[in-house]
């Protein structure tokens, strides 16, 4: 009783320190027990099974959850959750991670910007933040932004390279899909981009639209080429309302350029 009492007179100052402090030895006790455990993430009762239902990876250099996922042909969503992971883009080289449904750990190709018919950037100058191509080649696929500008290219930009083009546009403009094609991803989950859509193409070709403001398709819906899919944004990291936008051919990222109409907005 004479504890609650003093409690009762302490000044309202001095009870918050009290209630931080305690979080603080609380929250130090659960990471001490816990911390074991972030190395070797436990799959969910569904996936154990007595562990014939799922392998586990260990991520190599140049490997994304991304690539992983497709290689293993499952999704990336349950993977990430599987594994407690909050941010797929931040995974590190060494770390396990548990693939539900696969039978063996397969052989992940790390990403090569300038493999196969991808066109080599021409050397940026020092003062250009982005390279830009020589050329554009008139492609099948629709520009998915009508009236919108390419301001920024595929390629090497600075110390990272850039997977897809950007294209600059005011607030809730359009954008349409490129082609016919189903959406598998359609949500604002993965850390950078903001909402995002992910549509699957025959010829195991895919189209990446991210820093949406606003997803007007979900994930399952079959879309056909000229749909309005979202409305532009700025949504994630960004500096501005634009359209970020990706052309993959299986795992790798390829030059839109060569794939997309080229628009009257840049002839």
């Amino acid at each position: 009783m004479a504890i609650k009492s003093k409690i009762k007179i302490m000044s309202h100052k001095h009870c918050s320190l009290i209630v931080i402090f305690s979080l603080i030895i609380f929250y130090s006790c659960v990471e001490k027990k816990t911390f074991p455990e972030l190395k070797t993430p436990a799959p969910t009762e569904k996936d154990k099974l007595k562990g014939k239902n799922g392998v586990w990876h260990t991520i190599e250099p140049g490997q994304t959850l991304w690539r992983i996922c497709k290689a293993y042909q499952v999704d990336m969503e349950r993977v990430a959750k599987i594994n407690n992971i909050e941010d797929p883009t931040k995974i590190s080289v060494g770390q396990k991670i548990f693939i539900p449904g696969a039978t063996q750990v397969l052989k992940v190709e790390p990403y090569q910007p300038t493999t196969g018919t991808i066109s080599k950037p021409v050397p940026t100058p020092k003062n250009s933040p982005q390279t830009q191509p020589s050329t554009w080649t008139d492609g099948k696929l629709l520009f998915p932004v009508p009236g919108g500008v390419v301001y920024s290219y595929f390629g090497k930009r600075g110390d990272q390279f850039h997977e897809g083009i950007d294209i600059s546009a005011k607030e809730g403009t359009s954008v349409y899909a490129v082609g016919d094609g189903r959406v598998v991803y359609s949500d604002d989950r993965i850390s950078g981009y903001g909402n995002m859509i992910v549509i699957k193409h025959a010829g195991n070709l895919s189209t990446v639209y991210a820093h949406n403001r606003l997803n007007l398709v979900k994930e399952g819906d079959f879309v056909k080429r000229g749909d309005k899919i979202a409305e532009l944004g700025s949504t994630g990291r960004t500096t501005g309302p634009h359209l970020h936008f990706e052309v993959r051919i299986g795992k790798e990222a390829v030059d839109p350029l060569k794939y997309l109409e080229k628009p009257s907005s840049q002839k």
